[in-house]
């Protein structure tokens, strides 16, 4: 998601970065706050619209080999 939109849309933890208590503080301030949760909604769809369907997977490793490529910005 966070290649795809070109930002962070959602925190990555990734192997020493898993901690149950960071993770749910975020999951909970997601929960509890309208507007961060209807931003981060948004910017998933963004990134449903930007793939397509059917084979999200397949369009999503093409984006970002144009990307890498540097045909797309």
């Amino acid at each position: 998601v966070n290649i795809l939109s070109e930002k962070m849309v959602v925190p990555e933890y990734l192997q020493n970065d898993v901690d149950p208590d960071v993770m749910s503080e975020y999951i909970y301030s997601v929960l509890t706050d309208k507007k961060k949760y209807e931003e981060i909604q948004g910017q998933l769809r963004a990134v449903k619209e930007k793939l397509g369907s059917p084979g999200g997977s397949k369009n999503a490793a093409e984006i970002i080999m144009k990307q890498i490529a540097g045909e797309i910005d």
